[in-house]
């Protein structure tokens, strides 16, 4: 079976490119301000959640316009943005609350320990996006997607 030519496809796809540029233009911009913000660099910043800017909304950004590029409103057009609008949904409003309860926790977690009643160990505390980091990362798929697609 000769690989060459969806190899090719894939590589010359306007919207994986679109993807895979916002996606690694907001992992760069996030590792450079928690860089700037921190004074020193940890490779956990590579993986890290939460942030400036959200990954996950420059990524769904970058996917729904180039869709909408593609093929103009369509239902698939239709049924990527509100693929879109859950995933940045759930970035903003169930993660964010999720980390900051994991932050309670953990504080209750402590206190118990020092009280020798407790030996659970603490929760991760993985903390979704604000409002502001949404935008700049939806932003930043936009303005790379429509780059590509009025450039390319």
């Amino acid at each position: 079976m000769n690989m060459a030519p969806f190899i090719i496809k894939l590589v010359s796809s306007k919207i994986l490119m679109s993807c895979v540029l916002s996606f690694l233009l907001a992992k760069l911009l996030k590792v450079v301000i928690l860089l700037m913000q921190t004074g020193k660099f940890e490779r956990k910043y590579l993986f890290t959640s939460g942030a400036m800017p959200s990954v996950h909304a420059a990524s769904v950004a970058a996917l729904t316009t180039a869709i909408f590029f593609e093929e103009g409103v369509t239902p698939l057009s239709i049924a990527v943005l509100i693929f879109s609008i859950i995933i940045v949904r759930d970035a903003v409003g169930i993660r964010w609350t999720a980390g900051q309860q994991s932050i309670v926790i953990n504080r209750m977690i402590e206190y118990l320990r020092k009280q020798g009643k407790f030996k659970l160990d603490k929760l991760e505390e993985v903390m979704g996006h604000t409002l502001s980091e949404v935008v700049v990362g939806s932003v930043i798929g936009i303005l790379i997607t429509s780059s590509i697609y009025l450039v390319i």
